[in-house]
């Protein structure tokens, strides 16, 4: 039987509509049934067939218009999954997404840093060491038609802290609580700083641009900025070493001199509650990430 374009082109959507079974009699079609099962398209209604003596270019019309009244688009859980490298305030990192739902991504990253400054402080050297160390889950939340997120979520690891070691040279005058004293020549003071940044389980909250599972490309650009609330920070004062009077004279040992003992509390007292208000550790971060697989399933009535 020979079958006129027209015709053959109404024949590729019969299995939309089976009223245009008439025109297709004879030719065979076959479908996917474990993926029909699965369509919940929200129209499965199509227009009536067109004549087949209709011209070609109004028969693709139709066709056309149908077969966008069938398409549907649907997110699978876990059905892809990405990584992104990302840099930011706490350090380098690495990022996983996979999605939940069409708008919703299950979204965990890791940073970290390790950085040394030295710096002088009121003329004393100090050594510090910093170590930033982060781990955290959260749901993204896509409120609108683009790439912008809201992401609710828990810092399950917070092992960001700081330590310094000061060094103060022999003779060498510091105060401690607005007490002067003077570092023995033949035994310098030395001061270690240990600074915790808060809770290590802690809430977070961050908005940001840029999907990691964008169904368009592999590739994408995820900028996030919030923070997460971690409570008060605890800074541990420590000193060895030993101290004279003013002129240099009447050294002892500082941990055996319970005015300067009493001076360095109420110093880390004054300074733990200077920085009470910093409960909010802030989170800024950009990364490159790539997508594997499909995060949709395409459906079609052939």
């Amino acid at each position: 039987m020979k079958i006129g374009r027209p015709v053959l082109l109404v024949c590729l959507a019969a299995l939309s509509a089976p009223s245009v079974y008439a025109p297709c009699e004879g030719i065979a079609f076959h479908s996917d049934p474990a993926e029909n099962s699965n369509a919940t398209s929200s129209s499965r209604t199509l227009p009536d067939a067109p004549d087949a003596v209709l011209s070609e270019d109004a028969t693709r019309r139709w066709i056309h218009n149908s077969l966008k009244t069938t398409l549907r688009l649907e997110t699978r859980p876990f059905s892809s999954f990405a990584v992104a490298f990302t840099t930011g305030l706490g350090g380098l990192g690495v990022d996983f997404a996979t999605p939940l739902a069409s708008k919703i991504n299950l979204r965990a990253s890791a940073s970290f840093l390790n950085y040394n400054p030295t710096v002088t402080a009121s003329g004393i050297p100090v050594s510090a060491a910093i170590t930033l160390r982060s781990v955290g889950v959260g749901a993204e939340l896509f409120p609108y038609r683009n790439s912008f997120h809201i992401t609710p979520g828990v810092t399950l690891f917070n092992g960001n802290h700081v330590a310094a070691l000061a060094n103060i040279t022999g003779g060498s005058t510091f105060t401690i609580d607005d007490t002067d004293y003077v570092s023995s020549p033949a035994d310098p003071v030395h001061g270690t700083f240990d600074l915790s940044m808060g809770r290590k389980v802690a809430p977070s909250l961050t908005v940001g641009w840029g999907n990691m599972l964008r169904r368009d490309s592999h590739w994408s650009i995820p900028v996030d900025v919030g923070f997460q609330y971690v409570g008060p920070l605890k800074l541990t004062l420590a000193m060895t070493g030993s101290v004279c009077d003013s002129g240099g004279n009447g050294c002892g040992t500082i941990a055996n001199d319970p005015d300067a003992m009493q001076n360095l509390a109420d110093e880390q007292t004054k300074i733990n509650n200077e920085i009470a208000p910093l409960r909010f550790y802030p989170i800024l971060k950009v990364g490159l990430s790539y997508r594997f697989g499909r995060n949709v399933k395409r459906e079609y009535w052939h």
